[in-house]
Parts: structure tokens; C-alpha cells; sequence
């Protein structure tokens, strides 16, 4: 989708693109994916020589961003994360690219090399650093246009790593999310320890840094999404990776202010600190990947889909023997982290080892990064590249790689709805359970269902409205109604979920009745009715001989209430039993033939 508006140069396209939303771009009508799969490798060409003045090494060692050209021809502007040449002592940190043809990449005029790292070299301690949060890495996860600023006002989310407790050189890391800020594209960013509102630690984890060695530990590997509200705010969702649990985890802030203030998801909604806050995972266990190392996560939205969508790796098995790949899932809202079960992306799985000595692991799928051409940044098509990190044990073997990606997908399909009476069988006037079950074959949740149940012969007992659908309204309904409507309802993703109420009948016969389709946000067209339930109402029938008299009637009510003559007084044969006295004192009361 073409925004016309937004025909700008450079990165002011990216500030204009940033200020539509994704509502500018989804698609009227919500697809769910039939299938995401990738090509193999493909080589890129980049300056990595083992030598020379101006080199790179362990390119890209992070998520690369990548801004959009300024028109056909034009460049891509490319940041990612790099250990400069062997002259500049060892730093690791951020350098800037370009490519017009997405395979072949060269230094960017204007940008020193590199553009912002860490205060000493990664191997080295500093007592002046030592408790600093950056001390020995500092590198690029997504850099970004702030859309509240004019244009070249960029964010640079930092993965910052500390080798240093104690003043003493380990290789686990305590690993933060930092930001910093440049307002001239990119060009310049602050020095190490500036502090708010210029270059400051955003996420940590609840255990400080320290000065004893640990195990990795920290929040780190960011990669950053803006979403624009429906109140017209903007917010940045980070996508991070917890250690030493993994997993896939989201933090957010509002824009438009400085410092900006990050709040953690945790157990449900965004809670918790950013800084020494709990966290928890966004989404599902993935099939395959329950018990393994979910970690990468990246945040886009799909323009086609109509949908969020995050890809993640996952290495499995043990490290002797383990296989890992890439994984997707699926949102409709940010606010609500309303992930799908992940799926596995076909063709993404490869053998992955421990290296000796650690830290890191051999896999051929580190920091899978989406790129579609024609797409705003931070969004995505059906079609695309996803550019990756061959990670080897040696930094010097480690390659900068692409692979093309392909989603099919089709329109949502609208819910079903089966109608069931419990019992199938009723006195006239007695109540029966009505169970209505709305199934979802999605691999994403419809939400806001409705339908409506006109019923006919019968009404509503009133009571409570129950099952195991989440939002159903209304909670209750009166005696007597026979127009029902119902609202709200959340069908889970590849699930199914439960209405249920009570109705009556005075009405004796066979009584037949459905319930109009499921309409719901993603599928606005209502689905088929259910199918046709019969309610079988009995009339006011004793299995004994029918009474002849009123006189008979009024014994058997002075019987049971036991303040008359004995039923031996009858003017009539004995009644069989009690429920036929019952039926019958019920019907001369106006009362139907339910049993009291």
C-alpha cells in the first residue's frame, strides 16, 4: 500500500510513514497465515577482511535496522553491530552501511567508523567503569525516527554488556537495554555514561550489577516496534531476551517525553519497572520449542496480514545434537500481547553446537531481521528478505547472510455455532439447559462475537448467562425474553468456547430452534446458523386414570399439604404416585407441569 503523502526523501519518508499508524496500512478484512517459509542462504558482500584500516568483524552482531530509500536507485541506510578492525583495539560497536540492491554493502559517506561503542575495549577492565552498565559492549539493536521530533531525530536502542565484576574480566555477561539519541541522522550519538535524557540504561533485570562473577544475567538483544494508539499516542514496544531464562519478553514506553519510562509485561499487562522490574513471556509455548531457548524476538506489522507479527529463534535438543529455527506468531494488539501459538517458519532449521570454550552456540540463524522493500519501517508484506547472522565459534567465519521469505495466507474464517438442549425433554413448564459452542478454526482469537437466538415455543427462565467464552454480554437475562442478542465474545485461538442459559416451555410439541451466524471483528460477514436443536415440551398427563371430579382434585392438594381426608376417599381409582398428584395440583393452580 502506497502512501502518497508520504513521497519524501530520505528519512523524512521514515517520519512520515512512522506518523500513519498501522491502521494506514492493514488491510480491511484480517488474514491468518497458511504457510511462512524461507529460501536458502544467500551471500552477501560487505567489507570484512581479516585486515586493513576500515574492516568489520562478527557483522551483523545484532538485529540490523535498515532505513528506506529515498526513491528508486537511492540507498538503503543500514545500522548494525560490529567489531572494528583490529587497529582500533578491540571495540565492539555501531557502524553504518549502505546497499541499493540488498546483496552488496559498503561504508556510508558522512559516518565515522563506528558511530557510538562502549568505553573500553571488550576484553579490558577500567575501575572508572567498572560498575558502569556499558562498559564492554555497546552495539545497536533497532535505531529509529522518533516521530515526535522532526525529522533526523533518531533512538538507538543499545545492547550494553558489562564483563567486569569486581573489577575482574569473565566472560558471562550482565547484559541492559540502553537508549540513546542523535539529531542529525545518526551521525553523532552521545559518549559512554552521558546519562538521561542522551544515552541511559532503559531495561535491567531485578538482579542488580554486581561485583561477584555470575552467569549471564540481564535483560539484552533488543529490537524496537512504534505503534501509534487509537488516541493518537505514540509507544515504543521493545522485544528483548531475559537471561538466564530466555524466552521472549516486551517492555513499553510513550513518546513525546524524555527520559522516556519504560514499563515491563508481566503476568498479563504492562506492570512492572523497567529497570529491576519482573517480567514475564508474551506468548505461547511453541510446539518444539516448550523446553528449549526462545530468543531473537523481532516485532513488525504485516501490512497484508493485517496483523503483528514477531519471528524468534529457538534452539532445541541438546547441544551435542540440537536443531534450531525460526518461529512466528501473530497479534492483534500490542496493548494486549494477544500472541498465537508460535509455528515453526519451513526450512529455517539448522544444526546448532555449544562453542568451546563459551560463550554462544554455532547456528546458522542468529538475529533474524524482516525486511520488505516498498514497506515503512518496522513493517512487513507477504513477501521479503530476513537477514541473519551465521554465528560461528571463530568471529572470523561468522557471515552476514539473507534469506528470501514467502507468506500464503487466506481471509479469517468466521466461527461456528452448534446449538444443544440439556435435557432434550421437558414437562410443560419445566426448564432445559440451552449449550451454544462457538468454535474457531484460526490459529489467531476473533474477538467481539455476536449472534443473536430468536426463540420460538419458549423464552428465556432467567438467570444467569454462563460458559466458558470470555466477554459474553449480556451476564444475565429476564424471564420471558424471547429476543436474545449476544456481544463481546472472545473465541480463542484454534479453540472453542461455551455460551449457556435456561429456557421454559408452556407449549407441548416439538419445538425447533437455531441461532443466526457469528459476526466478530476480523470476520465481519456472520457465519452459517447452527444447526436446527428440538426441545420436546410434554403436556399435563398422569400415568395413572385420568380424575372425574374437582372434589378429587382438592383431596389430593389437603393430602399433600396433609390437612384433608386420605386419597382412600376419593370418588376415583387410586393416583399411581405422587408426581402424578403433583402434575395434577400444579395444573389446577395455573402452575404448568413442572414438579415443585
Amino acid at each position: 500500500m502506497e502512501i502518497s503523502a508520504c513521497k519524501l526523501p530520505g528519512l523524512a519518508a521514515a517520519v512520515c510513514l512512522l506518523m500513519q499508524g498501522p491502521a494506514a496500512f492493514a488491510q480491511q478484512t484480517p488474514l491468518q497465515i497458511k504457510s511462512f517459509s524461507v529460501s536458502p542462504d544467500q551471500t552477501l558482500t560487505y567489507p570484512d577482511s581479516s585486515s586493513g584500516a576500515n574492516q568489520l568483524q562478527g557483522f551483523s552482531d545484532l538485529h540490523p535496522t535498515f532505513f528506506p530509500q529515498a526513491g528508486s536507485g537511492a540507498p538503503y541506510l543500514v545500522f548494525g553491530s560490529a567489531q572494528t578492525s583490529l587497529s582500533s583495539g578491540n571495540f565492539w560497536g555501531a557502524v553504518v552501511l549502505q546497499t541499493t540492491d540488498l546483496m552488496t554493502f559498503d561504508f556510508a559517506p558522512g559516518y565515522n567508523l563506528p558511530v557510538l561503542t562502549s568505553p573500553v575495549p571488550y576484553a579490558i577492565c577500567n575501575p572508572t567503569y567498572d560498575t558502569t552498565w556499558d562498559e564492554n559492549y555497546a552495539g545497536p539493536g533497532t535505531v529509529f525516527q522518533d516521530p515526535t521530533l522532526p525529522a533526523g531525530n533518531l533512538i538507538m536502542l543499545i545492547d550494553a554488556e558489562q564483563h567486569c565484576p569486581g573489577g575482574v574480566w569473565q566472560s558471562p555477561f550482565y547484559i541492559t537495554v540502553g537508549l540513546a539519541r542523535s539529531s542529525d541522522n545518526g551521525k553523532t550519538w552521545p559518549a559512554p555514561e552521558s546519562g538521561a535524557p542522551s544515552r541511559y540504561a532503559v531495561l535491567q533485570s531485578p538482579e542488580p550489577i554486581t561485583t561477584v562473577p555470575h552467569d549471564d544475567l540481564g535483560n539484552g538483544i533488543p529490537t524496537g516496534f512504534v505503534d501509534k494508539s487509537a488516541s493518537g499516542d505514540y509507544y515504543l514496544y521493545v522485544a528483548y531476551t531475559d537471561f538466564p531464562s530466555s524466552g521472549t519478553r516486551v517492555a513499553r514506553a510513550q513518546l513525546g517525553v524524555n527520559p522516556l519510562m519504560f514499563l515491563k509485561w508481566y503476568n498479563g499487562s504492562f506492570t512492572q519497572p523497567g529497570i529491576g522490574g519482573l517480567d514475564s513471556d508474551v506468548k505461547p509455548s511453541a510446539p518444539g520449542c516448550a523446553s528449549a531457548y526462545p530468543e531473537n524476538p523481532e516485532i513488525s506489522y504485516n501490512d497484508d496480514l493485517g496483523l503483528y507479527l514477531m519471528i524468534f529463534k529457538c534452539l532445541s535438543g541438546t547441544a551435542d545434537a540440537g536443531v534450531g529455527g525460526w518461529y512466528y506468531s501473530t497479534a492483534t494488539s500490542l496493548d494486549l500481547e494477544d500472541w498465537t501459538t508460535p509455528q515453526l517458519i519451513q526450512n529455517s532449521q539448522y544444526p546448532w553446537a555449544s562453542c568451546t570454550p563459551p560463550p554462544g552456540q554455532e547456528f546458522d540463524g542468529h538475529l533474524p531481521s524482516t525486511l520488505s522493500p516498498g514497506a515503512a519501517p518496522g513493517h512487513t508484506k507477504l513477501t521479503g528478505y530476513i537477514f541473519l547472522t551465521n554465528k560461528t565459534c571463530d568471529l572470523a567465519s561468522r557471515q552476514f547472510l539473507s534469506r528470501t521469505f514467502t507468506i500464503t495466507a487466506a481471509p479469517l474464517a468466521a466461527p461456528t455455532i452448534a446449538k444443544a438442549f440439556s435435557p432434550t425433554t421437558i414437562q410443560s413448564g419445566g426448564k432445559s439447559t440451552v449449550t451454544l459452542t462457538l468454535a474457531n478454526s484460526n490459529s489467531s482469537a476473533l474477538t467481539d462475537g455476536a449472534f443473536n437466538d430468536t426463540l420460538v415455543n419458549m423464552s428465556a427462565a432467567g438467570g444467569a448467562v454462563a460458559g466458558t467464552c470470555t466477554g459474553t454480554v449480556p451476564s444475565s437475562l429476564t424471564a420471558g425474553q424471547t429476543a436474545l442478542s449476544f456481544t463481546g465474545i472472545t473465541v480463542p485461538a484454534s479453540g472453542q468456547c461455551t455460551v449457556t442459559f435456561s429456557v421454559t416451555s408452556n407449549t407441548p410439541g416439538a419445538r425447533n430452534n437455531a441461532t443466526s451466524g457469528v459476526t466478530t471483528t476480523q470476520t465481519t460477514a456472520a457465519g452459517a446458523a447452527s444447526n436446527t436443536a428440538t426441545l420436546t415440551v410434554l403436556g399435563c398427563t398422569v400415568t395413572g386414570d385420568r380424575l372425574t371430579s374437582v372434589s378429587d382434585v382438592q383431596f389430593m392438594i389437603n393430602e399433600v399439604l396433609g390437612i384433608g381426608s386420605p386419597l382412600s376417599d376419593l370418588n376415583h381409582d387410586s393416583v399411581v404416585n405422587l408426581v402424578d398428584v403433583q402434575i395434577v395440583i400444579n395444573a389446577s393452580l395455573g402452575l404448568g407441569c413442572k414438579q415443585s
